[in-house]
């Protein structure tokens, strides 16, 4: 069945906001990594203005970049798990809405509901 702008395959969609937060969730580990080469580099380079210029890059840019791409990221797939988890309630309401809306349709003669329509 083609999708349109209604319809999602819910456990398809669930998979990719899955695989989309281990790949955030790896970020952690690259802002770990981006720490120690900074360090190390500070520290190789035996010289404190190089030290503290480098101290200044991480701790004023690459390290809050790092972070605020890494809550974006969890808001996103948060937000998006929310509307995924909507979109089905919705659809469970709707259905229940018919099934209880069937049953207030005024019984046309000869007991066929759908001459009413």
């Amino acid at each position: 069945m083609p999708l349109d702008g209604w319809d999602i395959q819910v456990a398809a969609a669930r998979g990719v906001v899955t695989l989309a937060k281990a790949d955030v969730d790896r970020l952690e580990a690259q802002e770990t990594a981006l720490t120690t080469s900074f360090e190390e580099a500070a520290t190789a380079c035996d010289h404190l203005d190089i030290g503290d210029a480098l101290d200044s890059v991480l701790s004023g840019f690459a390290g809050p970049l790092l972070q605020s791409a890494r809550n974006a990221g969890y808001s996103i797939c948060g937000n998006t798990g929310l509307a995924i988890d909507a979109y089905v309630a919705g659809d469970d309401d709707m259905a229940a809405d018919a099934e209880t809306a069937i049953h207030s349709v005024p019984a046309v003669e000869g007991g066929d509901r759908t001459e009413a329509y």
